[in-house]
């Protein structure tokens, strides 16, 4: 941090970045709806909530041209997925999300990253489609269901996407995260240590044929898609900059 500081020409400074600091008289920031997290008393003075800060005119990149025919192919598939972090840590994730697929009998495209522990080795049928990353907004409403480590990107895509979720929370936000889909009715809950083949096939055999988890998660899409977090994050600055 002072290093960094350093090369800014700034002097070093005691404040720790992710525990001080991080809140101006200003405003700050929610990045998220109302319906994710509901404003609590004690949280900052002038705090907005702006809803998810997703916007198809930024995120313009398109499937891989191999990805964009497969869902297309038949029933929608279920995307296994640990984001851009935990994915570095996936340990045997993969593997046991494939014998899950092979369980259920259902589709699947399996995102596991540029690290090569994470191939699954052994055949892989024509019904799961691996590649490293694709892009949510693109992915997602493509959909059936996603099993993913609960980070509030991950998170928030599949809720503006409509599709329900199993959430195997790793760490830092991550498990509030699952506990708040969960009590949304649009996510069930699996710990990192308890995944294995069979309970997530049972987990995601509970989501696709158990019509709640869909219809809810389609109700919360419809409510959010009325929020246009960008728009309204870049408001809340301008109406800061607005009075000097």
């Amino acid at each position: 941090m002072d290093g960094l500081r350093a090369r800014a020409g700034l002097q070093p400074t005691s404040n720790h970045p992710f525990f001080e600091g991080m809140f101006s008289p200003y405003g700050t920031l929610g990045l998220f709806p109302s319906a994710f997290a509901a404003p609590q008393r004690d949280w900052p003075a002038n705090t907005r909530l702006t809803g998810f800060p997703f916007s198809a005119e930024v995120d313009d990149h398109p499937l891989p041209p191999e990805l964009e025919k497969f869902p297309g192919k038949g029933e929608p598939p279920v995307v296994f997925t640990l984001g851009s972090n935990v994915v570095r840590e996936a340990g045997s994730f993969y593997a046991e999300s494939l014998k899950a697929v092979r369980r259920v009998g259902c589709r699947a495209v399996l995102l596991v990253g540029d690290d090569a522990r994470n191939q699954v080795a052994g055949p892989i049928p024509d019904s799961v489609f691996c590649c490293a990353f694709a892009p949510y907004m693109r992915l997602f409403p493509r959909a059936a269901a996603v099993v993913h480590q609960g980070g509030i990107g991950t998170t928030g895509h599949a809720m503006l996407a409509g599709i329900p979720m199993v959430i195997v929370p790793h760490v830092h936000d991550q498990p509030d995260n699952a506990h708040r889909a969960a009590k949304l009715g649009v996510a069930r809950v699996q710990s990192r240590r308890g995944y294995d083949g069979e309970r997530a096939a049972g987990h995601v055999e509970a989501l696709l044929t158990q019509t709640d988890y869909k219809r809810k998660a389609e109700s919360l899409r419809d409510l959010l898609r009325n929020e246009n977090g960008v728009d309204r994050a870049c408001d809340a600055v301008e109406e800061v900059l607005s009075h000097g």
